[in-house]
């Protein structure tokens, strides 16, 4: 609810970059655009806790990624739902982009078959 202008062309840049490097298949980029494009959505909260939260957190979901997925096809597969998510934040509608948290959390928690 509290993204400026600015927050979202932040956001924007990181999904680009993602997309870009998963296309690739540059694994280490995808991993570390996606994280970027999470903090930045924690940045544009306004929430200094919830973004020092994810920037703590992030060193280790970056070893967990790395060892987790050994190509970017799952940055690939879920390219759209992250776009979702951007266009709920831009939509300012917190369910939406609940929602699809959600479902980039739930992805993110099946079994990798790659």
């Amino acid at each position: 609810l509290n993204r400026t202008t600015d927050d979202l062309e932040k956001m924007e840049s990181w999904l680009r970059q993602r997309k870009e490097a998963a296309a690739i298949n540059d694994t280490a980029a995808s991993i570390e655009a996606d994280i970027n494009f999470h903090i930045s959505i924690a940045e544009a909260s306004n929430n200094s806790i919830l973004t020092d939260l994810y920037k703590t957190v992030a060193h280790h979901l970056k070893n967990h990624f790395l060892a987790q997925f050994k190509n970017a096809e799952t940055f690939r597969e879920t390219q759209q739902l992250h776009k979702n998510l951007l266009n709920s934040i831009t939509a300012q509608d917190p369910q939406k982009a609940w929602h699809w948290a959600q479902r980039i959390a739930q992805h993110n928690n099946e079994e990798p078959t790659k």
